[in-house]
């Protein structure tokens, strides 16, 4: 079981936007992409905080907290 306390990820991806001669149904397709691109991403990300965290919880059990806040990110 996992158990994330006090999580917070702030994703913020800006992407230039070019919107000069370019009709309304190509603007809004692009901005669909976009935003998909963009769940993706944030998708991922929190993929990889959850691996990370249960990683650490598994090498906490095995090699005690030295070795999972190496992995969380903590210093040696």
């Amino acid at each position: 079981m996992i158990h994330i306390k006090n999580l917070v990820l702030n994703i913020n991806i800006e992407a230039p936007i070019s919107i000069l001669g370019k009709t309304s149904e190509q603007q809004s397709d692009e901005y669909r992409k976009r935003i998909q691109v963009e769940d993706d991403m944030k998708a991922n990300i929190i993929s990889r905080v959850i691996y990370r965290q249960r990683l650490a919880d598994w090498a906490r059990s095995r090699f005690g907290d030295d070795v999972a806040n190496t992995i969380l990110g903590g210093g040696y």
